[in-house]
């Protein structure tokens, strides 16, 4: 009997240790902001603090979204708006409230007559693809949305050949690893000595994700839409947003699926393609659509005529026109996708017209458009992440110096000249 005891207490002890072990291996280790999930594969961890660009503190609420918290029970008189999509639309690298559905709720809550509070969802999440974004509904339709946004990036039909193992892929996405049952999912994801073991292969991975990213890119994708090559990404996101659709028609909730363009698309209408073919798919469901590529088209060359361009340099010549207007689209634009809080902004400002239209609020439409105006006529700020490639930041300097913002280009000489001494130091 005694034997029994001992044994038991021994085997209680070593079980004990080990999980001592892994912790301490864990806190070496590190988590990431990402909690493993087994229906979603990841997910943002509850109450986590994110740092943005400009080193601003936001904190995911308690339902794991990069948003406020608020309750489940929506208050009377409340308009609750949901937002599902990527990186885009959670905003991410900015601060929280400048994400287009946290403006959206401050235009609402200015303009809007009708309803007695907002809250607009933002349950975007960096890395999702469309059936993510399809089963993120499905969870959150408990809130109560009296309207769905889709916010849909193109990466969503190349993401699957990216981050799917059954694909061909690595199956991680920013040191979360795939897993086949939710046991493995949690012992690889979760415990300090699976983090260990997926940190210590991080190398490899990387290098086997940067070959498949030269082979799946948006930019190869938007030159040949219809090629063989896409075809099993488009088919897969065509049927989750018809399903999508279809839970938003059963519930009568209006659904609007919101289109984000690639810098690059922006005055190539050979390369839109892909929205077009996107807008025909949901008219077929009969589902409203915004594409926001003709939208950051007319902005940027706004931009460039009435902020950019100084009274006392010379007229823009025909041929410079196309080169200085995609500049002026850095305005809205940190990145190749991600907008600034301008161009989140944008997309705020065009969503509430899209709700005044279908008679979901009341916006007083000479004030709204007086605000509209003002923001117009505002300074504009250069919020883009900027490349160490000297010959980048030469070509940017250039333009700055051609709409005669010496300032700015004066800022960018400045950085030039600090990227050169370091270049210089490590000879």
């Amino acid at each position: 009997m005694r034997d029994k005891i001992r044994n038991w207490l021994l085997l209680a002890g070593t079980c004990l240790l080990i999980v001592a072990i892994d912790q301490l291996v864990l806190f070496v280790v590190g988590q990431t902001r990402w909690q493993y999930d087994p229906v979603l594969g990841y997910r943002l961890r509850s109450n986590w603090q994110l740092v943005s660009y400009t080193g601003a503190m936001s904190t995911t609420n308690k339902w794991g979204h990069y948003d406020d918290d608020f309750a489940l029970q929506k208050p009377a008189r409340q308009l609750r708006g949901l937002m599902i999509g990527d990186s885009v639309t959670m905003g991410v690298h900015l601060p929280r409230e400048q994400s287009f559905a946290n403006q959206l709720e401050d235009l609402l809550q200015r303009f809007d007559s009708r309803h007695a509070s907002y809250q607009m969802i933002n349950t975007g999440t960096e890395g999702y693809d469309t059936s993510q974004e399809r089963q993120m509904l499905t969870e959150a339709l408990r809130f109560d949305p009296d309207f769905i946004v889709i916010g849909y990036c193109l990466n969503d039909i190349i993401e699957p050949y990216l981050l799917n193992r059954d694909l061909g892929s690595t199956g991680r996405f920013s040191g979360m690893q795939q897993a086949t049952f939710p046991l493995w999912g949690y012992l690889i994801n979760e415990t300090g000595f699976g983090r260990l073991v997926v940190k210590m292969n991080e190398d490899r991975h990387m290098a086997e994700d940067q070959h498949r990213y030269s082979l799946y890119s948006v930019e190869r994708m938007v030159q040949s839409a219809d090629a063989a090559h896409w075809t099993q990404g488009w088919n897969s996101t065509l049927a989750e947003l018809e399903t999508i659709y279809g839970m938003a028609s059963e519930r009568q909730i209006p659904i609007v699926l919101a289109l984000f363009p690639y810098t690059f698309q922006l005055f190539r209408s050979d390369w839109q393609s892909p929205q077009q073919r996107l807008a025909l798919h949901a008219e077929q469901h009969r589902v409203d659509w915004i594409d926001a590529t003709s939208l950051f088209e007319k902005a940027s060359h706004m931009r460039l005529y009435r902020n950019l361009l100084q009274a006392d340099t010379a007229p823009i010549r025909p041929d410079e026109k196309g080169e200085l207007t995609r500049f002026a689209a850095q305005v809205y634009f940190r990145d190749f996708n991600h907008f600034t809080a301008a161009g989140h902004q944008l997309v705020a400002l065009q969503l509430t017209q899209y709700l005044s239209s279908k008679g979901l609020v009341d916006i007083e439409p000479e004030a709204f458009a007086q605000y509209q105006q003002e923001q117009n006529n505002l300074p504009i700020d250069f919020d883009r992440r900027l490349s160490s490639n000297l010959e980048s930041l030469r070509d940017r300097q250039r333009l700055f110096m051609r709409l005669g913002l010496v300032g700015e280009a004066e800022k960018i000489a400045t950085l030039i000249e600090a990227i050169h001494g370091d270049y210089a130091g490590n000879r």
